[in-house]
């Protein structure tokens, strides 16, 4: 840290879990040399730390005092992931990304994107590199990888560095919306599916974090020695999960009976549920396609660029943290038990 005097960060999508955590991590390292200009629509439902200043604005405008007038590297996880809206999808994730990518000064160093692994299309996609073309199927995915082609192509043109993120299933013990709230429904429910057999990559919201930090100070080093890249990195830990491991652990921690009713899958029912003409479909599909199909990718170029100490780490282990944790938010939360729910 003492060879950046002064880090500037613009974030996009500070009031996001993965926001949350990175503010976390930010605290943990900073002595008054980071500072972070946050947009927001809201500043109240951002943290009081005293590295932040609240930008008041919206996208697709880029309000006048976003962008500091020192070099400073773009953070966006603002990215809309609003299955059942597709002109919010495009409006968030493209719009946004246009503008955003047009206004840059040509002092930003570099950008951090948060993309998904649902870039890659639907299907089985075991040990997948990031140089498999993009084959995107569900509205979200669509509108990520045009935003991703954006960002990438703008960072070529200026010479400066872009990372995009590729995370499947971030393990967040608060995020309600989560995948592991996903695969905790259907632990409850008694269901698996396709077996079981799909393959995972995972990582935890606050070991996310902790990677966007690293990538910000590699953006640091690649511009001290001018050596820009424009990449995507696939994020996980080096072992991934099937969803049966995942169903065992939950059903461990909350002392429920191992699924025994299993859903097979085909790999053609993404292209035949995408045919059905209802508002919910999108968000239907984008949970076929999350747990039913193996999705793992190869870690090699994000470990060349952070290291392994943190993706070696034991991915199970992880999981049973976040899953404890995860029981335990939701007594305090005093959440309705499943079956209420379901009755609204």
């Amino acid at each position: 840290m003492n060879s950046f005097p002064l880090i500037n960060i613009v974030l996009l999508g500070g009031s996001s879990p993965i926001g949350r955590e990175f503010f976390k991590v930010v605290a943990t390292h900073t002595q008054g040399n980071i500072r972070i200009n946050a947009l927001t629509d809201d500043p109240g439902e951002l943290p009081e730390y005293p590295f932040i200043t609240a930008v008041l604005g919206e996208l697709p405008q880029v309000p006048e005092k976003l962008f500091p007038e020192k070099p400073f590297i773009l953070i966006n996880f603002g990215n809309d992931s609003d299955k059942e809206s597709k002109r919010r999808v495009k409006l968030e994730n493209v719009s946004g990304t246009q503008a955003l990518m047009g206004a840059l000064p040509e002092h930003v160093m570099g950008v951090l994107y948060g993309s998904s692994m649902s870039v890659y299309g639907s299907g089985a996609l075991d040990d997948i590199h990031e140089s498999v073309p993009v084959n995107p199927q569900t509205p979200v995915a669509e509108s990520l990888a045009k935003a991703e082609k954006i960002v990438l192509d703008k960072m070529k043109d200026m010479k400066k560095c872009a990372f995009i993120l590729r995370p499947h299933l971030i393990l967040n013990a608060d995020d309600e919306s989560s995948s592991l709230r996903g695969i905790l429904k259907l632990a409850q429910r008694g269901l698996n599916l396709n077996q079981g057999k799909s393959q995972f990559s995972v990582i935890s919201v606050g070991d996310y974090a902790q990677i966007i930090f690293r990538l910000i100070l590699q953006i640091f080093k690649r511009d001290e020695m001018d050596a820009p890249v424009q990449r995507a990195l696939n994020v996980g830990y080096r072992e991934a999960l099937s969803l049966q491991r995942m169903l065992a652990v939950i059903c461990e921690i909350y002392e429920l009976s191992i699924p025994e009713n299993n859903i097979s899958l085909p790999a053609w029912s993404i292209e035949t549920l995408k045919m059905i003409p209802i508002p919910q479909i999108g968000r239907l599909l984008s949970h076929v396609e999350s747990l039913g199909f193996s999705k793992n990718g190869n870690i090699s170029t994000l470990e060349a660029e952070i290291g392994s100490d943190l993706l070696d780490q034991s991915a199970e282990n992880i999981l049973r943290q976040v899953i404890v944790e995860m029981k335990q938010t939701i007594l305090e939360n005093e959440e309705l038990p499943l079956e209420e729910e379901d009755n609204d």
